[in-house]
């Protein structure tokens, strides 16, 4: 795993922390951050993070995981009706899915989607 979160109240805190991880990658691993997620802001409209994003002690999906997941289902569906999957897949994929929307709070988005 190459993801990590860091949080705290001070913003020049992070900043400092930010640029010793990045130091450290550079010179003992030659590894870079990736400039559009090593970030410092705000967490008052939650922190986006691992397919979920996490707002006032709550876990909920992103919206794009559900759209990516509502795609390859329906994906699943039409070559199952064309012959070219079996449907033990389809269930494999939801089992999975609900598995993963088991961490966030989603009981609504699962009972609407009937997984």
């Amino acid at each position: 795993m190459d993801d990590f979160l860091i949080l705290d109240t001070d913003k020049k805190h992070l900043h400092k922390i930010k640029e010793e991880i990045r130091v450290f990658l550079w010179d003992e691993l030659k590894l870079t951050l990736h400039p559009k997620k090593a970030e410092v802001f705000p967490i008052d409209k939650g922190v986006d993070f691992l397919g979920y994003v996490l707002k006032n002690g709550k876990r909920y999906l992103r919206k794009d995981t559900v759209k990516r997941f509502m795609k390859k289902r329906r994906k699943y569906r039409a070559m199952i009706r064309n012959g070219k999957l079996e449907k033990n897949r389809l269930r494999d994929a939801d089992a999975s899915w609900k598995g993963y929307c088991k961490f966030a709070d989603s009981h609504m988005l699962r009972k609407k989607l009937r997984i």
